[in-house]
């Protein structure tokens, strides 16, 4: 989510989450995480994780939409953006520069650690 919004709004840190960009990369982060969202259930927070949940869920989907751009001929995308606002078109090379560079892919997270434990 950190790394879709960085690309709409063109801003690094447009949320104050710049350092979660890279979270997934960091299995580890399951020993803080699970605690954290016990504790909040604890607490009767419940209806407000639900909301982050259920924010979180649509994004996968979002970012393989975003990829689906990469398929369309170069003309249509040309034909789709030329009575758009120049914002507009900026933000959609954003998004066509991040899908090419896979910036709103997440990382391998758990994937690479299994493959490349961390040495004991």
């Amino acid at each position: 989510m950190a790394r879709l919004m960085a690309v709409l709004f063109d801003d690094d840190n447009y949320a104050g989450m710049s350092g979660l960009q890279h979270l997934d990369e960091h299995p580890d982060i399951v020993m803080i995480m699970v605690p954290w969202v016990v504790g909040r259930l604890r607490a009767g927070w419940q209806d407000n994780l639900q909301a982050i949940a259920t924010a979180l869920d649509a994004m996968p989907e979002l970012v393989a939409q975003t990829e689906q751009i990469l398929d369309m001929p170069d003309n249509a995308i040309k034909a789709n953006l030329s009575g758009a606002p120049a914002h507009v078109r900026e933000t959609v090379q954003r998004i066509i520069d991040a899908a090419i560079d896979g910036t709103l892919r997440p990382g391998l997270g758990f994937h690479a650690y299994q493959a490349n434990p961390p040495e004991a």
